[in-house]
């Protein structure tokens, strides 16, 4: 998402049995940081709030349905790409998201 607009995303997954759920745990290392948070295609791109640990990482654990999925890290209101993670594709946004696979 950039200025308020939604990004637009071939990588989707519709909702699965409950059973089928996965945690899959994403983080961000930034003590610098105030506020972090996290959207992407498994949540239509809404940011939801990451929770910092005293070593200064920033983590969050969702349960999501197998699929693969966009995402992106908020920090102090600027859009990431997760560094630790290489797989990336374009976005409409002449930038890039972060790509995960949930199995």
């Amino acid at each position: 998402m950039k200025d308020g607009m939604r990004e637009n995303t071939a990588m989707t997954t519709q909702p699965a049995n409950r059973s089928k759920l996965r945690a899959c745990t994403f983080e961000l290392t930034g003590s610098e940081f105030l506020d972090v948070a996290i959207a992407g295609s498994f949540n239509d791109w809404r940011p939801r709030a990451m929770k910092r640990t005293q070593e200064g990482l920033w983590k969050v654990t969702l349960r999501l349905p197998p699929g693969t999925y966009e995402y992106k890290f908020i920090a102090d209101g600027k859009w990431l790409e997760d560094p630790k993670n290489p797989k990336r594709v374009a976005n409409p946004y002449f930038t890039q998201n972060s790509v995960q696979t949930v199995s």
